[in-house]
């Protein structure tokens, strides 16, 4: 597609050597013609060419005039606007380049100059061009990802316990959740055994508890809430408790939000499903869990990428290995409270348990491992029992 110039001076004479001089070039521009400011505003709107060459003393509009138009229309305030101008004083320059002007010519016009400033001016309008469209490209494919990324946010805010819940068994506590990302990387779990569910959240529990905190807390963001977990079809063995997960996942955003779908529906499996109480053998069990989802995945890249590398060798001469190895896992606290909250246990991976007693601060130390990550498959966890009294935070 050949360029657009449109071309403004009263002068016919003028115009017309401007004219020949661009038909001379070999350039194949296409001309179009305007004798006044405000023909040049009709067809610059009409035809938005790739340039104009602007007169700057015509009857009626001046042609620095005719510019701040053009600037003020959205679809002609990007066309780059050259001033051919005998008036060549430092004031009269400086008041064309402010309207809007990118270049100047003076007269008499000269061939060479006039095409060299001409095909500058529409090289750089060219890159402008192209920089604009993948701008809106770009603009367009972080809305489409924005848009799928705070979708999942609804989803992993549905999957959260509502707060409302958890305070119908531990009336004096709160949940402070704040994801640094639409998404987030940490999350907490709660479940109360069958034998203490009633109608509804159950009946209310005594003032006398001990209040509990709940806090997720990672940089900022605005607090989530959801609905409630899966019902068990079973009770308790044991007797009524009450779970509470505090988990922090390896990395942020979309990666740590996808470790933590991991994390809550092993808790699902291990505790509700399965009925394992003991809080020390859930983080355990959790363990092998986070382990073997990973290990799978892994393998599961690796068989791929033997596919991929066998029919794309020419591609992968280094014999780079397309898998990669997941290292992710989580931080945790997970406490089990009696159906009375006189007795809590508690198992850490990597997180401590703090509890402030007659205003004294406490900290019981959780095991030095992680969950999953580069956590042995076997290893063990450390239960830890404390005798509750009225007061405790």
């Amino acid at each position: 597609m050949y360029p657009v110039i449109l071309v403004v001076d009263d002068d016919p004479i003028s115009r017309q050597v401007i004219i020949d001089m661009l038909d001379q070039s070999g350039d194949n521009f296409q001309v179009l013609i305007a004798e006044n400011g405000n023909e040049a505003e009709r067809i610059a709107i009409e035809s938005v060419p790739d340039a104009v060459l602007m007169d700057w003393q015509m009857p009626g509009i001046p042609g620095v005039d005719v510019i701040k138009r053009l600037k003020g229309y959205e679809i002609t305030k990007d066309i780059p606007v050259l001033m051919v101008t005998s008036v060549a004083s430092p004031d009269k320059l400086k008041e064309a380049f402010e309207a809007g002007a990118v270049d100047y010519i003076t007269k008499p016009v000269k061939k060479i100059e006039l095409l060299v400033r001409v095909n500058s001016v529409l090289r750089t309008s060219n890159y402008y061009k192209e920089i604009l469209m993948q701008k809106q490209q770009i603009e367009a494919q972080k809305k489409d990802i924005t848009d799928s990324i705070r979708y999942a946010s609804d989803i992993q805010a549905a999957i959260l316990p509502k707060e409302e819940e958890i305070q119908s068994f531990l009336p004096h506590s709160f949940v402070l959740f704040k994801p640094k990302d639409i998404v987030s990387g940490d999350f907490y779990w709660f479940h109360a055994s069958p034998a203490l569910r009633k109608e509804s959240f159950g009946p209310a529990l005594p003032d006398s508890v001990p209040p509990i905190a709940l806090a997720v807390a990672q940089g900022k963001g605005n607090p989530h809430a959801g609905a409630p977990l899966h019902s068990v079809s079973s009770e308790a063995r044991g007797g009524g408790l009450i779970f509470l997960a505090v988990c922090d996942c390896t990395g942020h955003g979309v990666p740590g939000a996808f470790v933590s779908m991991v994390g809550n529906d092993l808790l699902n499996q291990i505790i509700i499903e399965k009925e394992i109480l003991n809080p020390a053998e859930v983080l355990s069990l959790l363990n092998m869990g986070m382990n073997s989802v990973f290990l799978r995945t892994k393998a599961e890249q690796h068989s791929n990428a033997d596919t991929v590398s066998a029919n794309r060798s020419s591609e992968n001469p280094s014999g780079q290995n397309w898998g990669s190895e997941i290292k992710d896992g989580m931080y945790m606290v997970l406490c089990t409270f009696n159906d009375d909250l006189s007795k809590l246990e508690f198992a850490g991976a990597r997180n401590p348990l703090y509890y402030v007693r007659d205003g004294i601060l406490t900290e019981i130390k959780g095991d030095k491992h992680p969950i999953g990550g580069r956590t042995d498959l076997n290893c063990i966890f450390t239960k830890h029992e404390l005798n509750l009294q009225k007061g405790d935070t």
